[in-house]
């Protein structure tokens, strides 16, 4: 096996997570490499939603051009029951990601990094002194790697075990052009729609862009449905399906995300992950470009001060390590929660936002930067249980007005 050259750091995965981990490398001075199997623009599964907590993140503006939408706000569905909430400010736009991923990689080749594209690493191997990655045509050394190759990550099997199908989801989306759209849905709108009780411990979506609807479910793996079906039944029941019930599809693909909240193993050695490859996605709403860059901003910078002296090998895995607990996980944490308390009582929940929409109306604050998860999760808490009362009362007067009719 010849090494082909050496790097400070070698980057696997040119998505969020590893462009910004590899721009922030070479930032501090150090050679990097990064290894991607695809093509860029190249296309990837992903509703596109990028909120303002992941521009928060970015130390550069995006080019508006990369919008397909500005979104203030969202109905929630479940069942019969709509609740709609809009925020006076944007929460998020959206965005598709084989612009936005290729747009993150060409800033980090301007920040110069070495980018190999359609470079399928096959083989990963930690030492004391380095690392090597293997590709289908190459090997090149380098002295720290950052695993942003997703979910199904080949970098992490270095750092931690596979995660059980109890810790992510199933998804499968689809585009719908708006030209096969009725009249009334051709119009770009700046809400976004999810349902409810469509799938456990998940949801089923519609996004607006420019020419398309980006639609979509995803359901927890341990316990999903074949998704494939489910996406395609939940289309079927909405007005926007199309002439006939038979709008084309587009671009139709099915994923698998991590669930966040979960304590993991991110670092070990010399070899640090991100993105999705860390779990890093939120667990109620399924955002992961927030946390993607978040994460690969510090393990770049942490890896490009190690290759350059500035930090301890030895310390780089602990420092990256608490970071990521620090200001991550804990939020995360509290995502999780927030799921399991919805996806075990939806309709209590609902019932709640239905009457008191202020419930919902303050989330919006997460992925607008505007609160942090774990004060929203405890101020719902407390404005939830004192609540609880007048969805009581509401719920025994209908079922009395049922009885006595």
């Amino acid at each position: 096996m010849t090494v082909k050259t050496s790097y400070d750091v070698i980057v696997v995965g040119g998505g969020p997570a590893g462009s910004t981990a590899a721009r922030r490398a070479a930032q501090q001075g150090a050679s990097v490499l990064l290894l991607d199997a695809a093509t860029f623009p190249r296309s990837k599964p992903c509703g596109g939603g990028v909120s303002e907590q992941a521009m928060s993140y970015l130390d550069f503006a995006l080019d508006p051009s990369l919008f397909q939408a500005d979104v203030f706000g969202a109905r929630v569905h479940f069942e019969d029951q709509t609740v709609e909430v809009r925020a006076p400010f944007r929460i998020a736009v959206l965005t598709r990601r084989l612009d936005f991923d290729a747009y993150l990689l060409g800033k980090a080749a301007e920040a110069g990094v070495r980018v190999l594209e359609s470079a399928r690493v096959v083989r990963v191997e930690s030492r004391a002194d380095g690392v090597l990655v293997q590709t289908s045509t190459d090997t090149f050394q380098g002295r720290f790697l950052i695993g942003a190759d997703g979910a199904q990550s080949v970098v992490a099997k270095l750092v931690r075990p596979k995660w059980p199908r109890s810790q992510y989801a199933v998804t499968y989306e689809f585009d719908v052009p708006r030209r096969e759209l009725p009249a009334s849905a051709t119009e770009p709108d700046d809400l976004i729609d999810i349902y409810f009780g469509t799938a456990y411990m998940g949801y089923a979506w519609v996004f607006g862009k420019r020419d398309h609807l980006n639609v979509g479910l995803g359901a927890l793996a341990s316990r999903a449905p074949n998704v494939k079906t489910a996406a395609l039944d939940f289309h079927q029941t909405l007005p926007i399906s199309g002439t006939n019930g038979g709008a084309e599809r587009r671009n139709a693909v099915g994923w698998m995300v991590p669930a966040g909240g979960y304590k993991r193993i991110v670092a070990r050695g010399r070899v640090m992950l991100a993105g999705d490859a860390a779990g890093f996605v939120d667990p109620f709403y399924g955002e992961g470009i927030a946390y993607a860059i978040l994460s690969g901003a510090e393990a770049g910078r942490l890896a490009g001060q190690a290759a350059r002296g500035f930090e301890t090998v030895e310390r780089t895995p602990a420092l990256y390590s608490s970071f990521c607990r620090r200001s991550i996980d804990r939020n995360l944490w509290y995502g999780l929660v927030f799921a399991r308390l919805l996806h075990a009582w939806p309709a209590v929940l609902l019932r709640l936002f239905s009457t008191d929409r202020e419930l919902l109306q303050k989330y919006l604050d997460v992925p607008a930067a505007r609160m942090p998860y774990r004060q929203y999760v405890r101020w719902f808490l407390l404005r939830a249980l004192a609540g609880l009362p007048k969805v009581w009362r509401s719920r025994t007067a209908v079922r009395h007005e049922c009885q006595t009719r």
